[in-house]
């Protein structure tokens, strides 16, 4: 169909691609739910692990190297695995977004694109709060000397 001409309401044509764009919304919502309760359960671990370190400190309990390691290793492969989940549900939706503005340029719906972009995602707000509570298990963790 060109570009130009737009479908009419009531057709099957114009139902089915109705009906495939909800279908198309429908699992956007679902990879953005997902995103975020990846997002949530990594961050919580991350940030318990964080403030767990800094209150067992405090109290003078220091973790040896043989804890440490391990502690940060943990850490590590907790926030990788998230960060790749994330990053595979943030790609999907892409495509989906992609393919939401051709069935609506198909079915005549104008689209008001967005300019605006978030600098601080949740890849990287994660990437900061895995550095900080790994940093924070191998230099707050330190026995005195």
């Amino acid at each position: 169909m060109p570009a130009n001409e737009k479908l009419e309401t009531g057709t099957r044509e114009f139902d089915y691609l109705k009906l495939r764009r909800e279908v198309l919304s429908k699992e956007i919502d679902y990879r953005r739910e997902k995103t975020w309760r990846i997002f949530s359960w990594s961050s919580s671990i991350l940030l318990a692990t964080l403030g767990a370190i800094i209150a067992l400190s405090s109290k003078g309990f220091r973790l040896g190297w043989s804890q440490r390691i391990p502690a940060a290793l943990a850490i590590f492969i907790v926030s990788s695995y998230s960060h790749i989940w994330i990053t595979q549900n943030l790609k999907q939706a892409k495509v989906l977004q992609k393919a939401i503005r051709e069935h609506d340029a198909e079915l005549g719906i104008e689209l008001i694109e967005n300019e605006h972009t978030i600098p601080l995602g949740y890849r990287v707000s994660m990437l900061i709060i895995a550095v900080i509570t790994i940093l924070v298990i191998i230099f707050v963790g330190e026995r005195p000397a």
